[in-house]
């Protein structure tokens, strides 16, 4: 399910974004979907799966 949220970036990093989103042919929302996915991915390789199960917290998930 996605999420709506905000996220306040400095005015350069932005325009940053839209430059490279239109050299990918994709909308800056598609792009920093593509590089968070390619984040956790990394993460994930370098720290193992992350699991989250409903109803538990940060913490809860990270004792797991």
């Amino acid at each position: 399910m996605r999420k709506t949220f905000t996220l306040r970036l400095e005015e350069e990093f932005l325009e940053k974004l839209h430059y490279i989103s239109e050299l990918d042919k994709r909308s800056v929302n598609n792009l920093l979907e593509v590089l968070v996915e390619k984040s956790i991915h990394n993460f994930e390789k370098e720290n193992g799966v992350i699991q989250l199960g409903k109803g538990k917290t940060r913490e809860e998930a990270a004792k797991s």
